[in-house]
């Protein structure tokens, strides 16, 4: 069976996408490739009327990634975004591998921590997706988690509030570390058994995890943690 691949949550040198048995694969570049938010674009022009499955047989699905998402999505890019781009591919390769531990010292200092209730991180052996880390990602979990503080929605919202070096930004794949909590920002219109459906639960945050040094982020997690009452 055909596979289609996208790396919204990983970096494209992270994802062992010919191992996957990849035959599509969408690239986002906001995440981790450029290493800063300065360019955002994805690499799928409408053709109205037309059917692509008689037009380009076989190849219908290429040809409507690249024709469609090069119209309405602006993948075709100014110079100026294509020159921070390539500058931020340079160090792209440095940069996951940094990513990648700072994550797991991460994961491993909230996991350690009675001030946390749960750690959602893909590359602990019981979380329920870490097998699929393996295979996609070739044994190098992302630096993407969630946890949840304990003390509930009070604590969370206070937790974030104090956050100092980590970002409170909704993004994900910066050099930058960045922090959400989803339950009083992105979520926030939703009742609360509409936001538990979409798996946001109260106490929840979420990190992106940024090439810092991986101490001055778990001394701000620390403190912050410090402050949820």
């Amino acid at each position: 069976s055909k596979v289609k691949l996208g790396n919204a949550g990983v970096s494209t040198n992270a994802l062992q996408r010919i191992k996957a048995g990849t035959q599509a694969f969408l690239i986002d570049i906001e995440p981790y490739l450029q290493g800063y938010l300065a360019v955002s674009a994805a690499f799928q022009y409408a053709a109205y009327g037309l059917v692509y499955t008689d037009h380009f047989g076989a190849s219908a699905y290429i040809a409507r990634c690249r024709t469609v998402y090069q119209r309405t999505m602006g993948s075709v890019l100014s110079p100026l975004s294509a020159f921070l781009l390539l500058q931020g591919i340079e160090t792209v390769a440095l940069r996951i591998e940094r990513h990648v531990e700072n994550g797991r010292r991460v994961a491993e200092f909230l996991r350690a921590d009675k001030r946390v209730e749960w750690v959602n991180y893909v590359g602990f052996e019981d979380n329920p997706y870490h097998a699929l880390a393996q295979q996609y990602l070739g044994g190098r979990a992302c630096s993407l988690m969630t946890f949840g503080v304990r003390g509930g929605y009070k604590a969370a919202a206070e937790f974030y509030d104090a956050l100092k070096l980590i970002k409170r930004l909704v993004n994900l794949g910066d050099a930058k570390s960045l922090a959400c909590h989803p339950a009083s920002t992105t979520h926030r219109q939703m009742s609360a058994e509409e936001q538990r459906r979409a798996g946001v639960s109260p106490e929840m945050i979420r990190l992106s995890i940024g090439i810092e040094h991986a101490d001055d982020i778990t001394a701000d997690l620390d403190q912050a943690l410090a402050n949820a009452k």
